[in-house]
């Protein structure tokens, strides 16, 4: 079905951003594999999403704009197999 797709999706995000993350020299590197936590926390039910979770590492993200875009695909996939 469906749920199994986008699954597979946002796992697959989440797996990708890791290593893109592993193979930045970026200064913000250890915030970024923050972030990456987070969101594969979040993924898998183990933190609650709620609104501001993301909001201390808002400069990282900006400087980053890959970064939240990946993390906001890999969120709104997520989401979609909750409301399906």
């Amino acid at each position: 079905g469906t749920n199994n797709q986008a699954t597979i999706n946002y796992n697959s995000s989440v797996q990708g951003l890791k290593e893109k993350v592993s193979q930045s020299d970026s200064p913000d590197k250890e915030d970024m594999e923050k972030i990456v936590s987070l969101l594969e926390m979040v993924v898998n039910n183990q933190v609650p999403p709620s609104k501001g979770l993301f909001s201390k590492f808002s400069e990282v993200m900006e400087r980053h704009s890959w970064l939240s875009n990946s993390v906001s695909a890999a969120i709104l996939s997520w989401l979609t197999t909750k409301i399906l």
